[in-house]
């Protein structure tokens, strides 16, 4: 008999939480922030899904986590995670304990009573995922100018005295185009564009 393939025996419906995490990895005590909230819900069938993506400043109510001794109270959602990422006694922070909170605080908010599932990717990981799959093609909808990026894909410099980026820019223009993994995540990640964050989410949703 042939061996049973891996999640045959998965039913739908299903909600999954994606969550892209800034953690800025060359800071050893940075906690790790949620810059990027979507669910993923796939119908009964498995042949159908949706993305919503929640803002990331959205200010929402908060319980209490005891792991991290954090009282609880209202703040922006992306703090969900750094808050609940706190050890006490230790200035290394743990994002599967913060995702335990963020997770908890986002059934709260929408009334889903469980994510079957949930992923977490940070920025290098969402661009090497995307450089393993041979890039990506997307439809650029309005002009985006990076912030991080320079044209060669190195980074900007940080101005003198904090306040921003320096150098030339990585510019991605209207209509359809192959990006390679650092420039689709920098495209996801500008939100200083038309449309704001409400964009960057619609990016993030494209890229996903």
């Amino acid at each position: 008999a042939s061996p049973t393939p891996p999640g045959s025996d998965i039913t739908g419906p299903l909600d999954l939480l994606l969550i892209g995490v800034d953690t800025r990895a060359s800071i050893p005590d940075w906690e790790p922030h949620a810059d990027a909230i979507m669910l993923l819900h796939v119908d009964e069938s498995l042949t159908k899904g949706y993305l919503t993506s929640l803002p990331r400043d959205l200010r929402v109510d908060m319980p209490a986590f005891p792991e991290a001794r954090f009282a609880g109270g209202r703040y922006k959602i992306t703090e969900a995670m750094s808050r609940g990422s706190r050890v006490p006694g230790s200035q290394r922070p743990d994002a599967e304990q913060g995702y335990r909170l963020l997770a908890e605080v986002i059934a709260d908010y929408t009334g889903i009573d469980r994510f079957d599932a949930g992923a977490v990717l940070t920025f290098s990981g969402m661009s090497r995922l995307t450089d393993a799959l041979g890039g990506v093609t997307l439809r650029i909808d309005q002009k985006v100018v990076s912030q991080h990026r320079r044209p060669d894909g190195t980074l900007r410099t940080l101005r003198s005295g904090g306040g921003g980026y320096v150098g030339p820019q990585a510019t991605y223009k209207p209509g359809t185009r192959k990006l390679n993994g650092w420039q689709a995540l920098d495209y996801a990640r500008q939100r200083y564009t038309a449309g704001g964050d409400y964009a960057r989410q619609r990016h993030q949703r494209q890229l996903v």
